[in-house]
């Protein structure tokens, strides 16, 4: 009976740790899908009619992603891919910088999003193209699907490449600790440069015309980014010559020489399988961070500590920039 009884226990924990985590995302994304609902009603209805359906869209597309956390929980309970806490200070420093760039992509990304809108309709109007708005709809559909990837997958290898664009994407990839809210580990300086990267395309090839199935892909495109970058065994079968999945996404997190420079896609794996920067081994789970002895890592599940490590890994990549920038003019006026 004992077995039976701890058995049981496990599941009421695990039942509660899901309301509690189904709950908590309830109310971070609470304003992000009430926004979306409401922008998605206006695209296919207009007006007023919007200003009562939006509410039901939104607690019922919340209530979905909500359930969501518990579910990639349950999945690393079963089939971890490194033996971790669930609730590790990885996935709590994590979800610190979550909460933190909520409030940073209301209050900035969208007024720097809107300004280069407003400068590419004032400077660069005769780049805009009218080819995708023209084609069918289901046309429209699959070309905004591979081209905003294939734009990501661009970006992601530019992010590694460009030695000063690394400082600030290393710090996405320091996480030790794969977890839900890695995903959304990312520099505000990096957010800012991503979209100075795929602004000038992705307006000119008019990928913001079909709102609606863009704003779909963006859903899609989060949750799968929150699966991957959990502490979850998994290769999808089959589907990984297709989708990005758990182990391709953990190999480029890897922290061993042998597995730099490879698995850059984000939802579709083929682009990997077609620039040759696919890793072809599909049963290793390697450990993750970055091979930086200075970095500063969260240790301590304490309020402190956590002030201290996000601070830190805030101004980390302007201090290792700045001295890599320092390094390259020192060394210039010798050849």
């Amino acid at each position: 009976m004992k077995g039976t009884f701890d058995d049981i226990f496990r599941w009421r924990e695990f039942a509660l740790l899901g309301i509690i985590a189904g709950c908590l995302l309830l109310l971070v994304y609470w304003e992000e899908f009430r926004n979306l609902a409401y922008t998605l009603c206006y695209s296919f209805e207009g007006g007023g009619i919007c200003e009562n359906s939006v509410i039901r869209s939104a607690v019922g597309g919340t209530l979905w992603g909500a359930a969501f956390l518990p579910i990639v929980l349950y999945t690393q309970y079963w089939l971890p891919a490194k033996d971790q806490p669930l609730i590790s200070a990885g996935f709590l420093q994590d979800f610190i910088w979550y909460l933190l760039l909520r409030f940073y992509k209301v209050f900035v990304l969208v007024w720097f999003s809107a300004l280069l809108y407003t400068f590419y309709d004032n400077h660069l109007p005769f780049l805009r193209s009218q080819w995708i708005h023209d084609a069918p709809i289901a046309v429209q559909v699959v070309l905004v699907l591979l081209l905003v990837d294939l734009l990501a997958w661009i970006r992601h290898l530019l992010h590694h490449k460009i030695p000063i664009l690394w400082e600030f994407h290393k710090f996405h990839h320091s996480q030790r600790q794969m977890n839900f809210f890695c995903e959304i580990r990312v520099h505000p300086v990096e957010s800012i440069s991503a979209r100075l990267i795929e602004f000038i395309p992705f307006y000119s090839l008019g990928l913001d015309i079909a709102l609606p199935t863009y704003a779909a892909l963006e859903i899609a495109r989060r949750w799968q980014g929150h699966l991957v970058h959990s502490n979850v065994r998994g290769t999808f079968g089959w589907l990984r010559f297709i989708f990005v999945n758990p182990q391709s996404h953990r190999i480029h997190h890897s922290n061993e020489i042998r597995h730099q420079d490879k698995n850059y896609a984000t939802v579709f794996s083929f682009w990997d399988f077609l620039f040759r920067t696919q890793y072809l081994k599909f049963d290793e789970y390697p450990d993750t961070g970055v091979d930086d002895p200075d970095y500063p890592y969260e240790e301590k599940l304490s309020i402190p500590a956590f002030a201290r490590s996000t601070l830190s890994q805030f101004i980390y990549p302007f201090i290792t920039a700045s001295h890599m920038l320092k390094s390259k003019l020192v060394r210039a006026p010798g050849g």
